[in-house]
């Protein structure tokens, strides 16, 4: 649609020789919205009208440029006619006429919230959000978020840069890595996804925690079948995935390997050859990084990893005056068409879901202290504190997908554990210890826990028959709400040898998990010496940072019926234990369910 100053010419008419304005539909800063009767047409039409000093009128006819280019979508006919009066602009729609009482108040007017330009609703609403706030037709990224909304769900591929690989080559020169994320249950999936893109030659290796859940998975029998150089390793029941990374590394063969968890579905072959080449071509980078995308809710795919200035700025809470910050990229965010992407250097994050590694050096760069969800900026300062980056590879897609919906009982006990406040907290004080700046509270492990979990319903016939096993389900649930402790053990230790009497469920806040940072973690430069230096956070940016470290617990406990489903089908969980039945309900204190369109424009 070219560039923002791109604005060509339109023909301007006058409104009032063929309108007339009828009932006001909506208000907002950017002007009116009005019902329009059309002297000549019995269309239903509305209308836009916009007060424009002598001299403004480029940011409306770029406006314009865009609905004509857009054409036909939800809610919308069709554009009909740019007008002008004196120092007014009128943008004149043909709209669906269903579209107008589902969207108005009870009053049958707009909510005022939704300003002017939100009387194309539908896909169009989080665009709107998007202008009130500033993001005006001038930037290029709006201008995708339009275009965007006219595009498939699944990206475009993009043609590759490099020669294609050879079979051979692939088998003789990468290996393929495989940690577990968040769930273990998923993991046959994927090896069934990695078959047929890869040949069965390929070097394999999984490595998975040995916590009761994960390793009743059958795993090892599924990458057999599949592959016949195929390796299982397993490590530690609390450990992180990046420890899996480099408990494999004295064990691999070839000189480069996919380093993915078992959450990231490469979208083609070419997703390793392109990184191969890619880091061949450029040997003073240690590591290609992919394009990322994720699967949102409505199988829409969109990228995921959108961060740009990577930065220090003042603190009032760190104890050097400074904290690690950065900034929600929406030119990454609305990369969506092959011309959008370019290949280069990545020097603002690294996530761990895929990335493409020099066998004999990514152990430098990856530390399983600095896992557990802030390892996207932890591994990109391990490479800038070392001069170097990521090179990232376009061409290389992967698909982070985590289906909720297969969640079994296997994977509780690793995630809820993992994605606890103590082990989020624990890393964050690592990590600040380690770079020398305040790594801040984001709560994003409250976060993923309580989505990936909120509308996970497990039933009786899914549940396990040991004992023990069934004792590990019931001691997850609590530590999914908060709690942390049972009978003073963590949650893996527990676990092991669930005790079948009382059972002390505590939660401590206190720091009782190591921080230390051993000497061979101590980064040649800190992040006051490799990070530029802001005096405070850009002016609109967004600042996802919470000053309370934790949140609040509550639990409801009502009786049920075992008998009648309709007596628990809002527990949390529900305990039938002899002629009791008893129902655990956490009392979410935050909510997730209003996204003000949000979720629309991610």
């Amino acid at each position: 649609m070219g560039g923002a100053s791109s604005v060509h010419l339109v023909e301007v008419q006058s409104f009032y020789a063929r309108y007339s304005l009828e009932g006001v539909l909506g208000e907002g800063s950017y002007g009116k919205v009005y019902s329009v009767k059309d002297k000549l047409s019995p269309a239903v039409l509305a209308v836009k009208v916009q007060a424009v000093k002598a001299g403004r009128e480029k940011p409306v006819l770029a406006e314009w440029n865009v609905w004509e280019s857009l054409g036909s979508h939800p809610n919308i006919v069709q554009p009909v006619a740019l007008c002008q009066e004196v120092n007014v602009y009128f943008m004149v729609m043909e709209v669906c006429a269903a579209s107008l009482p589902d969207c108005s108040g009870s009053d049958g007017r707009l909510p005022a919230i939704i300003a002017g330009t939100q009387l194309f609703l539908g896909a169009f609403g989080a665009l709107v959000l998007a202008l009130t706030v500033g993001r005006v037709l001038y930037s290029p990224c709006v201008r995708r978020l339009f275009r965007n909304t006219a595009l498939p769900g699944i990206p475009d591929a993009l043609k590759p840069v490099y020669p294609s690989c050879s079979d051979a080559e692939l088998i003789a020169s990468v290996s393929l890595v495989v940690t577990v994320k968040d769930t273990c249950a998923q993991i046959i999936d994927l090896f069934q996804h990695l078959s047929k893109i890869f040949p069965e030659g390929m070097h394999v290796y999984y490595a998975y925690p040995a916590i009761r859940g994960c390793r009743h998975v059958a795993s090892g029998e599924a990458g057999k079948a599949l592959f016949v150089n195929f390796t299982e390793v397993a490590v530690g029941a609390s450990d992180a995935p990046i420890a899996g990374f480099l408990k494999v590394q004295p064990l691999l063969k070839t000189k480069y390997a996919v380093l993915m968890h078992n959450d990231a579905f490469p979208m083609e072959r070419d997703f390793a050859c392109e990184m191969f080449r890619a880091l061949e071509a450029n040997p003073q980078y240690p590591i290609a990084a992919p394009q990322i995308y994720e699967a949102a809710n409505d199988k829409i795919i969109v990228p995921h990893g959108h961060h740009q200035n990577l930065h220090v700025r003042p603190s009032k809470t760190s104890t050097n005056g400074f904290r690690i910050d950065y900034d929600l990229s929406l030119h990454l965010l609305t990369q969506r068409a092959p011309d959008d992407f370019k290949e280069g250097p990545q020097v603002d994050f690294l996530e761990d879901h895929a990335f493409f590694a020099r066998s004999d050096r990514y152990h430098e760069l990856l530390d399983p202290s600095g896992s557990f969800t802030l390892e996207y900026m932890d591994m990109i300062l391990n490479m800038r504190a070392r001069n170097t980056s990521a090179w990232y590879v376009p061409t290389a897609r992967v698909l982070f997908d985590v289906d909720v919906n297969k969640i079994t009982w296997e994977d509780l006990p690793y995630l809820v554990y993992k994605r606890s406040e103590q082990i989020g907290h624990q890393v964050r004080t690592y990590l600040t210890k380690k770079w020398n700046v305040e790594f801040v509270n984001t709560g994003i492990w409250n976060y993923v826990r309580y989505v990936m979990l909120a509308d996970v319903v497990i039933k009786a016939d899914d549940l396990p028959t040991d004992w023990d096993d069934q004792a590990a389900v019931f001691f997850c649930w609590f530590e999914s709400v908060g709690f942390n402790r049972y009978n003073g053990q963590l949650l893996p230790d527990f676990i092991e040898q669930p005790s079948g009497g009382a059972v002390n469920i505590s939660r401590t806040m206190k720091q009782e998990l190591p921080t230390d940072v051993p000497a061979h973690r101590v980064p040649p430069q800190d992040a006051m010496e490799v990070l530029p230096k802001m005096p405070r956070k850009k002016a609109g940016a967004i600042d996802i940072s919470f000053k309370e470290p934790h949140l609040p617990i509550g639990v409801k406990l009502t009786n049920c019926d075992a008998q009648e489903p309709s007596s628990y089908q809002f527990c949390g969980m529900a305990v039938q234990d002899g002629d009791q039945c008893t129902c655990y309900t956490y009392i979410v204190p935050f909510n997730l369910k209003t996204t003000l369109y949000l979720d629309k424009l991610m």
